[in-house]
């Protein structure tokens, strides 16, 4: 990962730089682990891949019994927070809840969203997760007081929205309780989150990440474990506050690079499929004007054929012509003839002369 000291992400991270001690190296370390490493196993897009490292070593280190996510939107957070719970094999129950339609901060959106979100939900999942489909209002209701241990709050971001939903589901916190707040980062769009958790820092021990569009952690409970008090009792100038924050921003920046690249490869396969779909209408479209050729080719073999046919009539249709000729000199100088020949002449001169109109008529159309 490279040298602690080092560690930048851009604006919102803050740089240890080479006066951090050894003392705050050591102090560092704790909060993160292996876990902090792992691959994202389902990646859609989302503002929260800068915290699915934390979301990992956080369920490792927290072990809740009761996970709860208001605000769920396409799943990311909701499926490392999954992912975390079958690869560390804690006994958590997870529950999601959501309108799956949308706001004025996350966007109106289909119901493919959700369509697309519970197909992977329920095949990999369902055993220990469940997806509630309402408001949080309403939802509150079935879960018992004191029952959660772990609390993401993702909803709609107003000042006034954050603290109703905070002030809400505080009831339900157990006494190990941390509360996740995201987007405390963000200030445009009347986003009131960063505002709420200036104003509880006072009360409860808290740390926050700025990259990412900003985490919050609240570690509320009186019981919650070694590692979350030391996280959240890091000063928020310390180098030891500033190298865990360098490490998740870079480790959050990897999970956002490898969505993007799964996203490139959608495009190329897609970019392909086109232009195999493009080379096979070439194809066709090759294949059928050869085809078109041949038959050309082969009517005009047929109309030569026939012409040539007509062509080798044509002698015959001036023959009984010529006959007709020579019979008709017969009837008009019978004395040339024997007597019987003035009678046979005419009746064959009637019969042929009707035989050689229909010949001409026909070798005529033939040649039309």
């Amino acid at each position: 990962m490279g040298d602690p000291d080092t560690l930048n992400d851009g604006p919102g991270v803050i740089e240890p730089g080479p006066q951090a001690s050894d003392t705050d190296r050591l102090a560092a370390v704790p909060f993160v682990n292996a876990s902090s490493l792992w691959s994202v196993e389902y990646l859609c897009e989302s503002a929260w891949f800068a915290h699915a490292p934390f979301m990992f070593w956080l369920i490792g280190v927290h072990r809740p019994e009761t996970f709860v996510e208001l605000g769920t939107h396409a799943g990311f957070s909701l499926l490392a927070a999954c992912q975390a719970v079958e690869r560390h094999g804690t006994q958590t129950r997870c529950f999601a809840i959501d309108t799956w339609r949308g706001d004025e901060h996350a966007g109106y959106y289909g119901e493919d969203v959700y369509q697309a979100l519970s197909g992977y939900h329920n095949r990999r999942f369902a055993a220990f997760s469940t997806l509630i489909r309402g408001s949080f209002d309403e939802s509150v209701v079935s879960f018992p007081d004191g029952s959660i241990d772990l609390l993401h709050i993702d909803g709609r971001h107003f000042y006034g929205d954050i603290k109703h939903d905070f002030t809400t589901w505080a009831a339900k916190l157990s006494a190990r309780a941390v509360v996740l707040l995201h987007d405390t980062n963000v200030r445009e769009r009347e986003f009131g989150v960063g505002r709420f958790l200036a104003e509880i820092r006072d009360e409860h021990p808290t740390f926050e990440f700025p990259h990412g569009h900003g985490l919050g952690v609240v570690a509320l409970g009186e019981d919650v474990g070694e590692e979350l008090k030391a996280l959240a009792s890091l000063p928020d100038d310390s180098s030891a506050a500033a190298m865990v924050r360098a490490a998740y921003a870079r480790l959050g920046d990897m999970v956002e690079r490898e969505w993007r690249l799964q996203e490139a490869g959608k495009e190329r396969r897609a970019d392909h499929r086109l232009l195999a779909e493009r080379d096979v209408r070439i194809q066709y479209l090759e294949t059928g004007q050869a085809s078109q050729e041949s038959t050309i080719t082969d009517l005009q073999s047929t109309i030569t054929d026939l012409q040539s046919r007509l062509r080798s009539l044509e002698p015959l249709a001036l023959l009984p012509q010529a006959r007709f000729q020579g019979f008709r000199h017969l009837v008009r100088h019978p004395s040339s003839a024997m007597p019987g020949m003035r009678a046979l002449a005419r009746s064959l001169l009637d019969r042929r002369e009707v035989q050689a109109s229909e010949l001409f008529d026909a070798a005529w159309y033939r040649r039309c």
